[in-house]
């Protein structure tokens, strides 16, 4: 089969400007394909190459494939559809795989309302799409035969039929390595840091089920992690090959395993590698291992993003985080002590949510001394348990799905419409990096990468995207 894996072009994140990442989800699918079979499998990304649809279209008609892939998250929905309507377009005959959380939570919406749609592949992809692509082979287009794969919905007589799901695969370490060749490689960059970024995954899921997050129901409750040697033998690659020094671990959650991390870091100190680092992980986990911070700092650990999400344990406990407001100050002052960028992530919008309890989130994220916050807005996205209580509730009012970007406000509170909670979380925002205290702290900061976030975050995302959007 002569398959096309498909990132789609689509809006920046006004937070991180026009930062690009190599799309690990189709370059992990692309790599297991071509490594158990003889398929013809290529990744074309859009984003980076700053491809529209006509370019896209082009390329299409000359490769002129059996099967065009495309995943997405909820945002980014209606790209991907446009992806899958050019493809029939081209050729009615071309079978269109859907893939990643937003349609693995929406399979009968997805297959009712997009007709361009052929199949949809839930949850982990590998095994799941190479089956698919055997049985498309063998027996083309054949519900009979499709019925037998586990882990795909699609349409039988008009209707949404879905198989028994996958399990998932038990050794992560099994999966190669991306499909890195597949996409330019040397172009993918971070604003603040350049082209010698890239992400990478250490694992997957998160053992967490916080209310307002889909992934962790998307990874089913489980957190997989590869192996540290793995793992750096991955980082090692791409800087020989690539260039790459600085690395974002796009994990849900990476601290999970102290054992873990300290073996990965010793794998670095042992190797003599001078690379940079960052993560996305749990405030109580950083506690209970705070003493690997040191040998954390030592081996490249320059930025940690935690999830805040709210000001009072009251909100933390509906949010599920299991988490108090004193171990928050406690973790961010951790942090400082060890010269380690700290970002804070809050969350806004809550049922219960008042101009008073958004304001305090404004007060606790100086008051811990976060050198980045985020603000982000309750978003329903389908998978998550917000978005089944919101649903059940009657509480959302966009159905949009392009403005689920955690920027719009797309459910009122109890006390606040939406118009108004839209200004308030702008105002947040400019409570937080107005402070001329706080810019002149974070631009003359002793520590080069703390200098280089904020001069970006100053000059470029806060002035021209948060602050003036809308």
């Amino acid at each position: 089969m002569k398959v096309l894996l498909i990132e789609p072009f689509k809006k920046y994140w006004p937070l991180i400007g026009e930062s690009t990442s190599p799309p690990l989800g189709l370059l992990y699918l692309a790599s297991y394909v071509r490594e158990n079979s003889d398929h013809d499998i290529k990744v074309i990304d859009c984003q980076v190459n700053r491809m529209k649809l006509d370019k896209l279209e082009s390329i299409i008609e000359r490769e002129a494939p059996d099967v065009v892939g495309v995943g997405s998250i909820t945002p980014y929905v209606y790209d991907a559809v446009r992806v899958f309507e050019l493809a029939k377009e081209i050729d009615e005959g071309i079978v269109t795989v859907a893939g990643g959380p937003h349609f693995t939570f929406t399979v009968e919406e997805s297959l009712r309302d997009f007709k361009c749609i052929d199949v949809i592949v839930r949850g982990e992809g590998e095994i799941t799409l190479l089956e698919l692509l055997n049985s498309l082979e063998k027996n083309g287009f054949n519900t009979k035969s499709l019925k037998k794969i586990k882990g795909i919905s699609f349409r039988l007589n008009g209707k949404p039929v879905s198989t028994s799901d996958r399990p998932l695969i038990k050794n992560v370490d099994s999966i190669p390595w991306p499909a890195y060749d597949m996409v330019p490689m040397r172009r993918y960059r971070f604003v603040v840091f350049g082209e010698k970024y890239t992400m990478i995954l250490g694992s997957r899921g998160c053992p967490f089920r916080c209310r307002f997050c889909s992934e962790w129901r998307f990874w089913r409750g489980c957190w997989r992690p590869r192996n540290p040697v793995n793992i750096v033998d991955e980082m090692e690659f791409l800087h020989e090959k690539y260039g790459k020094e600085i690395f974002w671990f796009a994990d849900d959650t990476f601290n999970v395993n102290g054992e873990r991390i300290e073996a990965f870091c010793r794998e670095l100190m042992e190797r003599g590698l001078d690379f940079k680092w960052y993560y996305e992980g749990r405030i109580d986990y950083l506690l209970k291992y705070r003493r690997l911070l040191p040998l954390m700092e030592k081996t490249g650990n320059i930025w940690v993003l935690l999830g805040v999400e709210g000001a009072s344990d009251h909100e933390l406990k509906y949010y599920r985080k299991e988490l108090s407001i004193e171990q928050i100050k406690k973790a961010f002052k951790l942090l400082k002590r060890h010269n380690i960028i700290s970002q804070a992530m809050f969350v806004i919008g809550h049922r219960k949510e008042t101009r008073e309890s958004i304001m305090a989130k404004v007060k606790l994220s100086k008051k811990i001394g976060a050198d980045f916050t985020i603000f982000t807005m309750l978003t329903p996205f389908p998978g998550s348990d917000i978005y089944e209580e919101a649903k059940r509730n009657g509480w959302i009012e966009v159905y949009d799905y392009s403005k689920y970007d955690m920027l719009h406000a797309v459910m009122p509170t109890e006390t606040l419409s939406r118009n108004e909670l839209q200004k308030l979380f702008n105002e947040a925002y400019r409570k937080v990096y107005r402070g001329i205290m706080q810019r002149l702290t974070g631009i003359f900061s002793r520590n080069p990468w703390k200098r280089k976030l904020y001069r970006y975050m100053i000059k470029t995302v806060i002035k021209k995207a948060v602050l003036s959007f809308l």
